[in-house]
């Protein structure tokens, strides 16, 4: 508070405050930086975000953090040499060029990361669309390749986004080596790049390499790290390495969600952890981590991501045999997705509905559900969705004892699957049609199947 007291009426740099915001907000954007990111427990996002907007004037002491995390001098900021008195000097005359305004590729670079950074990447795309990245000057063109490239991730457009950050990725590490964090937030992206495509090995490789830089301490930033962390969880939960993906949760990604204030970050880490806690057979501190998720998630009205982790708290009720609480979690899932257009959740809120009922014995209702939900599998081309919805379909259909077509059924689930990279996911499925085969009495097919598994683990 006394950072905007102190300074809120005066001018102490001979440079106008709009200015000296938009220097501020441009070297956070090269690194790639929220507001949040910057944040602790002396400086607040509002106060940052004022200064950005060049209604406050920035203390010494605040302007030297911002350098100091942003990798450059106050100088930059500033346009001049600074005294080296903690009082500063409005008559000092400036001895580096001051630039009156942003050029337009760089008000664009600003524009775009705001609007990707705040869920809006057709919005980013718009202000990049008028400049080309090749007439960019050299330290501001891997920037461009990056906002650009995370803004064609957030639209799925995951080829031509790979190919704008392998191509910051390369302009970094050639012409800015120095500046790690650059370096790995644009690996982070390429390997979310690939987590969203399902190719979880892929992802791994590029996290893992940010993690080399975490682990030698030339990376602290916590955002960043409980990112990284969550990341890798996720994806060795993914592959089949729950024991190791809980134990990054336990030890990294917990403590450091539990510090963190950005909810829709540490809602993320509590997503993932009630998913390797379930792995792990802890149920009662599973439901715990997803039912905190969905409050965080609520809370920020992030709809989208609440209703898929309330579909998951329904599976998991469904595993203890809660099946009223189940019902009532996914019933009221399946009215949110209903109104939102996202056909994948909708997919997934209904297949684990359709597993419901399937559960309890009311197999009509649960081929109802199932039946929508491969539909939709099969007009998105998605192997991993229809993947799992054929699986619970078989398993109705040998409830309903008709084993040829279950069989059948189990062995597109597992074609599907072997598409993807969830070992975890195929695993459970081919252990589900080998248990279906020997109820049969199909022993050898059976024991073929179990063979198979051990080739994937």
């Amino acid at each position: 508070m006394s950072d905007i007291q102190t300074f809120a009426g005066e001018h102490p740099y001979p440079v106008a405050l709009r200015i000296l915001g938009a220097r501020i907000c441009l070297s956070r954007v090269k690194m790639g930086l929220t507001q949040r990111d910057l944040i602790n427990e002396r400086y607040y996002e509002r106060l940052l975000n004022d200064v950005e907007s060049g209604l406050v004037a920035p203390s010494r002491d605040f302007l030297e953090y911002l350098a100091d995390s942003l990798e450059t001098t106050i100088e930059e900021f500033v346009g001049y040499p600074l005294a080296t008195s903690a009082a500063l000097n409005p008559a000092v005359t400036p001895v580096l060029p001051v630039n009156t305004e942003a050029s337009s590729q760089e008000r664009a670079l600003m524009n775009a990361h705001i609007q990707v950074e705040t869920g809006q990447p057709a919005a980013a795309l718009s202000f990049l669309q008028p400049h080309n990245p090749e007439e960019t000057p050299v330290e501001l063109k891997g920037v461009f390749y990056r906002v650009r490239g995370y803004a064609l991730l957030s639209l799925r457009r995951f080829q031509e986004a790979e190919a704008d950050l392998e191509k910051a990725l390369a302009l970094f590490e050639e012409f800015q080596p120095t500046h790690i964090f650059q370096i790995e937030i644009t690996r982070n992206l390429i390997g979310l790049n690939f987590y969203r495509q399902n190719q979880i090995k892929e992802a791994l490789k590029y996290h893992q390499q940010c993690l080399e830089a975490v682990t030698s301490g030339q990376i602290t930033n916590p955002r960043f790290r409980l990112m990284l962390f969550s990341n890798l969880a996720n994806e060795y939960y993914l592959l089949g390495k729950w024991e190791l993906a809980l134990a990054i949760y336990k030890k990294d990604a917990l403590p450091l969600a539990e510090q963190g204030e950005d909810d829709l970050l540490v809602a993320a880490i509590f997503w993932g952890a009630g998913l390797a806690f379930q792995s792990g057979g802890e149920l009662g501190q599973a439901a715990l981590c997803l039912d905190r998720s969905v409050h965080l998630y609520r809370k920020q009205e992030a709809w989208h991501l609440a209703v898929q982790v309330q579909d998951q708290l329904g599976l998991l009720f469904i595993r203890r045999k809660d099946y009223k609480l189940a019902e009532e979690v996914l019933l009221s899932a399946l009215s949110l997705v209903e109104t939102m257009d996202e056909p994948r959740i909708r997919a997934f809120v209904n297949l684990n509905t359709a597993y419901l009922y399937s559960q309890i014995g009311e197999l009509n209702r649960a081929i109802e559900f199932v039946e929508t939900s491969i539909k939709i599998g099969r007009d998105l081309g998605d192997a991993l969705l229809l993947g799992q919805t054929l699986n619970t379909l078989a398993e109705i259909k040998m409830a309903q004892n008709e084993p040829e077509i279950a069989f059948q059924v189990y062995e597109e689930a597992i074609s599907l699957l072997s598409q993807t990279d969830q070992l975890l996911i195929l695993e459970n499925v081919m252990q589900d049609y080998a248990d279906a085969l020997k109820s049969q009495g199909h022993l050898e097919k059976a024991l073929e199947i179990r063979f198979k598994m051990r080739q994937f683990a």
